[in-house]
C-alpha cells in the first residue's frame, strides 16, 4: 500500500499531469500575419512550430514585437521561420514539475513544449501551469503535515495514558 501511494504521489509531480494538453501549433512556412491573428483569436502568447508532430521552434508575442513590429516588417511578407525561436527546449511527459520550474528560471523561459516518448508534441507547460502545480503540491504537503501532527499527538496521548512516558 505504501509504495502505491508513493508511486501515485510521484506521478502527481509529472509534467504530464499539469501541462496544457491542447497546444496551438503552426507551420514554419505560414506567414507572420496568420500567426499573429491565430494568437489573437485564441488569446495565447505563443504558438509551437511543428513539423511531423514534433516541435521545431516556438513563436511568441515577444518575438513578434521585437522582430516584426519594432523592425517595421510587413507581416504578410515574412514567414514564421524568419522570426521563430529555434533553440526550443522540450520536456518529456514524465519530467518532474519542480525540476521544470528550476529550468524555467535557469533559462529565463516562460514555457516548455512537452513531448512523448516518440518525441512528438503532447502539450505545453507554462508558468501558469507550474503555479497551479506548486499550489496543489503545497496544499498536499500541508495536509500530510497536519495529518502527521494529529497522528503523533494521538500516539503521544496514548503513551501517556499507558504510563509509558
Amino acid at each position: 500500500m505504501g509504495s502505491t501511494v508513493l508511486h501515485k504521489e510521484a506521478e502527481f509531480r509529472h509534467v504530464y499531469h499539469w501541462m496544457t494538453k491542447k497546444v496551438l501549433t503552426i507551420s514554419k512556412k505560414e506567414n507572420l500575419l496568420h500567426a499573429a491573428k491565430k494568437m489573437a483569436r485564441y488569446n495565447v502568447s505563443c504558438l509551437v512550430v511543428e513539423e511531423y508532430n514534433k516541435p521545431v521552434g516556438i513563436i511568441t508575442e515577444r518575438d513578434y514585437i521585437k522582430k516584426v513590429v519594432v523592425e517595421e516588417k510587413e507581416p504578410h511578407k515574412f514567414l514564421v521561420e524568419d522570426v521563430m525561436t529555434l533553440a526550443v527546449r522540450s520536456l518529456p511527459e514524465d519530467a518532474d514539475v519542480i525540476s521544470a520550474f528550476a529550468l524555467l528560471k535557469k533559462y529565463h523561459f516562460r514555457r516548455f513544449p512537452v513531448i512523448n516518448r516518440k518525441g512528438e508534441l503532447s502539450g505545453i507547460l507554462t508558468h501558469g501551469d507550474i503555479l497551479k502545480a506548486m499550489n496543489q503540491i503545497i496544499q498536499h504537503l500541508d495536509w500530510k503535515l497536519v495529518r502527521t501532527k494529529i497522528a503523533f499527538s494521538e500516539f503521544e496521548k496514548h503513551l501517556k495514558e499507558t504510563d509509558v512516558v
